[in-house]
């Protein structure tokens, strides 16, 4: 059999059994969303980067995140696109709740809005985007990308979140990141066209969503252009213990409608999808 031929045949079977994996995963089930939900940023955190890895993530530089919050209590993470617009995981908080941040001393409050039809209708579409009654000034918010291109097969991801660092294990106090990889894209999972999926089990110490996590951006690293994207939020984990992490996409045809049909209508300005957005990490 040719070389390229043998190849084909060697990736086709590695990745049939996780593919069958994935397809016959059961995602952990969340209870209904709360009515608010208050986060604090991350710059808040006395956390020091000299720890060892822990849980597959690295102990964040709590400074270079300023525009990333957590819940301690609700056990979620969220990301400020714009003065006003927060993004985080449909599951954290209910369509019409009210979110409260708490950064630099300040509070803000804001009001969200979940797409239609959106979680837990259709639980991949899990991403909720919330306008603040004010902006938060003065910090560099992230760059979302809609572009489908820039998320392949085997595309390394940086995962962020505020959660545990073991399946079944507690929070710890830290926001962490870490690497991993693509294994799924949207449209691989049954019925959940908006996800795509990550398998540590694949990959020695490979980042996986664990709770707390849920909301945290996912983003695509540009170094050449010392950048970072926004390509999806935290959104599951299998709860049968086979290592995968389901991530809502922003790229599909869905989340690129709600995104973009909400920002006109609130006329908000965001990082990474709007040229004149201002003050851009």
């Amino acid at each position: 059999m040719r070389p390229h031929l043998l190849a084909i045949l060697a990736t086709a079977l590695l990745l049939a059994p996780s593919l069958a994996s994935a397809r016959k995963a059961k995602p952990d089930a969340y209870p209904s969303p709360p009515d608010r939900l208050s986060l604090r940023s991350v710059e808040a955190l006395q956390q020091s980067t000299l720890e060892p890895r822990l849980g597959n993530g690295s102990v964040a530089e709590a400074r270079d995140w300023p525009a990333s919050f957590f819940a301690r209590e609700a056990g979620c993470t969220a990301t400020l696109i714009a003065p006003r617009v927060l993004l985080t995981a449909g599951h954290c908080i209910a369509d019409g709740g009210r979110v409260e941040i708490a950064s630099r001393g300040l509070l803000y409050e804001g009001t969200c809005e979940a797409p239609r039809p959106g979680y837990p209708t259709v639980q991949s579409a899990d991403w909720m985007l919330c306008l603040m009654d004010k902006g938060v000034p003065d910090l560099q918010y992230e760059r979302v990308s809609l572009d489908a291109k820039l998320l392949v097969r085997n595309r390394q991801l940086l995962l962020a979140g505020y959660g545990c660092t073991a399946i079944g294990g507690g929070r710890d106090e830290q926001f962490r990141t870490g690497p991993t990889f693509v294994e799924f894209l949207p449209g691989e999972i049954a019925d959940q066209p908006h996800w795509a999926a990550t398998f540590s089990g694949r990959r020695r110490g490979d980042a996986f969503v664990c709770e707390g996590d849920s909301g945290g951006a996912v983003f695509v690293e540009q170094p050449l252009a010392a950048r970072r994207l926004v390509v999806a939020v935290n959104s599951h984990r299998d709860g049968g213990g086979e290592g995968i992490s389901f991530l809502s996409v922003l790229s599909t045809a869905a989340a690129r409608t709600y995104v973009t049909r909400w920002a006109d209508r609130h006329g908000q300005r965001l990082c990474g999808v709007h040229a004149d957005a201002s003050r851009c990490r």
